[in-house]
C-alpha cells in the first residue's frame, strides 16, 4: 500500500494553490479539532496529520522540498536527520573498501647443472602459496641462464584480483 502523502490528507493535486491548502486545512480543523471532538483518537490524528500537511505544504521552500522528496535542507541536516542521509554518514565512517589489487610477484634463483634435462625447485615463500615445489622439463639445446614464469602461482590478489605470477631464474652451477 503506497505512503500517504501530504497532498492526500488534505485531498488536494498537487498543483494546489495556497488558499486551496488553507481552506482544505480549515474544512478538516472544523471537523476534526481535539476541541471539538473531544477524545475522540481518530479524528485527533485525522487533524495531527492535517496540521503536519498543512504546515509543510503552505511554506513555499518546505512544500519545494517535500515535492523534491526531501525535507532537510542543509547537508548537516542529511546526515543528520534523513535515514538515508544517515546510513551514508554511518558509511563514510569506515574505510573505504579497498581496490582490488594484483597478487605480489615471486622471484627466486636455483642453480643448475648446465646438462640437467629438468630441474625441481623447492618454494619457500612468507606468503601462502598453493605449491611447495614445481619441476621444469628443460628443453635440449636450452642452457642456463634462463627465465622461466608461471602465472598465477604467486600470491593471491585482494578483492578477487589475479594471483601474482612465480618467476624462476635458473643459473648456471
Amino acid at each position: 500500500m503506497p505512503t500517504e502523502t501530504h497532498y492526500d490528507v488534505l485531498g488536494l493535486s498537487r498543483d494546489a494553490s495556497a488558499k486551496d491548502i488553507k481552506k482544505a486545512f480549515r474544512r478538516i480543523a472544523r471537523g476534526c479539532h481535539p476541541d471539538v471532538v473531544g477524545d475522540n483518537s481518530v479524528a485527533r490524528e485525522r487533524f495531527e496529520r492535517a496540521r503536519t500537511a498543512y504546515n509543510v505544504l503552505v511554506d513555499a521552500e518546505k512544500r519545494r522540498l517535500y515535492d523534491r522528496g526531501t525535507s532537510v535542507r542543509t547537508v548537516s541536516e542529511l546526515l543528520t536527520r534523513d535515514p538515508v542521509g544517515i546510513r551514508v554518514r554511518e558509511v563514510m565512517r569506515n574505510k573505504a573498501p579497498e581496490e582490488p589489487s594484483p597478487g605480489t610477484d615471486i622471484f627466486t634463483v636455483e642453480k643448475v647443472c648446465s646438462d640437467a634435462s629438468s630441474v625441481t625447485v623447492i618454494l619457500e615463500s612468507r606468503f601462502p602459496l598453493p605449491v611447495s615445489k614445481i619441476d621444469f622439463d628443460l628443453l635440449e639445446g636450452s642452457n642456463p641462464p634462463i627465465w622461466a614464469r608461471v602465472s598465477g602461482l604467486g600470491p593471491e590478489g585482494k578483492f578477487g584480483a589475479d594471483s601474482g605470477n612465480l618467476f624462476v631464474f635458473l643459473m648456471p652451477k
